[in-house]
């Protein structure tokens, strides 16, 4: 039985030594993990480290590209708003500035509408006579006030006064100055087509011509001789100039021999002199041969140093086609050039050596150049 025991005792204390053995291998790889495993929390405390460092980092950038990003929103809506102003201030502006054509259009439309006043014949008579008699004896034509004349003749119909258009429709309107505007458009909102614009001695312009000229119609004989007095007066004092009444050639051409006298001949004979240089007659022509309506005119010039005579036309005719304009113009200098070598046989002088024919210079032509007449460039 003691050897029992004995034997199961060593057979435990075996055992026990194996197991102290097998322990031992054991105690040393746990050793060795966990130093391992501080070493690794030593280099995850570095890595953490970082990861706080790089996301404070990220964070203060964050914070700089916040500011940057409001500094440039808040620019832009600066902007915007300056632009908004502008744009408001602008709309009112153009608000302001409707109204005010819508304003002055309805006082355009009241003033043509508004009745006139239609005086006797011979009160109109009188005024135009002393209205005369006063520019004549002031030497000095220019434009009649609106308030001063708006007369019609009495035996104008009434029913036929018509409101003058609007000048502002007129494609000549914006090449007058400012001070030019105001003038124009008083006259064509205050009167009518038989208002009188302006009126002298010998010439009269009422607002149908006016209107006329301004909307491309035909220019008509008044707004020629007024433009030649406009010219005569403002002339410079180098080369004297004298002007022949536009209607002289279709007093001509009608064969109305004591018109013809009174609108041609009496002016060579008064105002012809040896220092005048040029000789200016207007000629209007009409469409054909048989058409006694004016149609387009022409500038027939007689150059009196030289003794020569040259015509301008701005629509001539094609090669090969008839040139009515330059036939009437050849009629029209011989005209001349007969009155003037007969008056100088009676007044015996020498005789005038003419060069022959009408010479045509090259001048602006429709379509291709165009110049308005008194408009300063």
């Amino acid at each position: 039985m003691k050897e029992n025991y004995e034997g199961q005792i060593l057979e435990l204390q075996r055992k026990i030594n194996e197991l102290e053995n097998e322990s031992i291998p054991n105690k040393r790889e746990d050793e060795v993990s966990v130093n391992n495993f501080d070493d690794g929390i030593s280099d995850g405390d570095n890595i953490v480290e970082n990861i706080d460092e790089a996301e404070a980092e990220i964070e203060n950038l964050k914070h700089v590209h916040e500011k940057d990003e409001a500094a440039e929103v808040g620019n832009q809506r600066g902007q915007v708003k300056t632009f908004k102003s502008k744009l408001a201030l602008k709309r009112k502006e153009t608000q302001q500035k409707n109204v005010e054509v819508e304003n002055e259009k309805k006082q355009y439309c009241l003033r043509a509408k508004a009745p006139r006043k239609v005086e006797d014949a011979k009160v109109i008579k009188s005024k135009t006579l002393k209205l005369g008699r006063k520019k004549k004896a002031e030497n000095n034509d220019e434009i009649i006030e609106v308030e001063k004349i708006v007369t019609v003749s009495k035996s104008v119909d009434v029913g036929a006064f018509c409101q003058l258009r609007n000048i502002t429709d007129s494609r000549h309107y914006n090449y007058f100055e400012e001070k030019e505007k105001a003038t124009v458009l008083q006259f064509f909102s205050l009167c009518h087509t038989f208002s009188n614009a302006y009126m002298d001695d010998t010439l009269t312009i009422q607002g149908r011509l006016l209107e006329d000229l301004m909307f491309d119609k035909f220019t008509s004989s008044e707004v020629i001789d007024f433009y030649s007095k406009w010219l005569k007066k403002h002339s410079s004092e180098g080369a004297k100039s004298l002007y022949v009444s536009s209607v002289a050639w279709t007093h001509l051409k009608a064969d109305q021999k004591k018109c013809v006298q009174r609108t041609l001949h009496d002016v060579l004979e008064k105002e012809l002199a040896d220092d005048i240089k040029y000789v200016f007659i207007p000629m209007n022509t009409s469409k054909s041969r048989h058409q006694a309506e004016g149609y387009h005119w022409t500038l027939l010039v007689l150059n009196y140093q030289d003794k020569k005579f040259e015509h301008y036309d701005s629509m001539k005719p094609r090669k090969r086609l008839l040139n009515l304009s330059y036939e009437e113009a050849v009629v029209m200098r011989n005209e001349v050039v007969d009155w003037i070598n007969s008056h100088r046989a009676e007044t015996k002088k020498s005789k005038i050596s003419w060069l022959k024919g009408v010479k045509t210079p090259t001048c602006p032509q429709q379509g291709t150049t165009y110049v308005m007449i008194g408009h300063k460039h």
